[in-house]
């Protein structure tokens, strides 16, 4: 049964998959996730325009990031993502609450940024950003 009302986000899972989709992966320790989709414009200024900015729709694109907790040893961590974005290859990417019937959104992505903090007497943390490459599609789980 699909979540209803306001969810929770701790559901929402981002998940990595270098097989083409037969393997999902979920990133190891996350405490944050966001996806942004925007659509840049070009301009259709004209002369009757009055001096207002007219604009048109152009290219659409998509990110996932997000935060996790830092752990060297993990299998899905910061090691994992830092080879993965070494190798310069393209990796399916989804979000996801694995809940039947709720809503899931699934690209191929570039890490184009990792990042480690370790303070002092505190919990280290990573986070990453995933380029969209291409359509994020939406579909259902099942």
């Amino acid at each position: 049964m699909p979540t209803t009302g306001i969810i929770n986000g701790s559901i929402m899972i981002i998940s990595t998959s270098t097989d083409a989709g037969t393997t999902w992966i979920p990133i190891a320790h996350t405490t944050e996730n966001s996806m942004e989709v925007s659509m840049d414009t070009r301009e259709a200024n004209t002369k009757s325009s009055s001096g207002w900015r007219e604009s048109l729709a152009s290219f659409k694109s998509w990110t996932m990031s997000g935060e996790a907790l830092l752990a060297l040893d993990s299998s899905h961590g910061f090691t994992a993502l830092l080879s993965i974005m070494d190798s310069q290859n393209l990796i399916k990417v989804q979000l996801s609450s694995s809940v039947t019937g709720d809503p899931e959104w699934t690209g191929d992505g570039l890490i184009t940024s990792l990042s480690m903090s370790t303070p002092m007497e505190d919990n280290g943390s990573m986070s990453y950003s995933i380029q969209g490459s291409g359509a994020l599609v939406e579909s259902t789980v099942s």
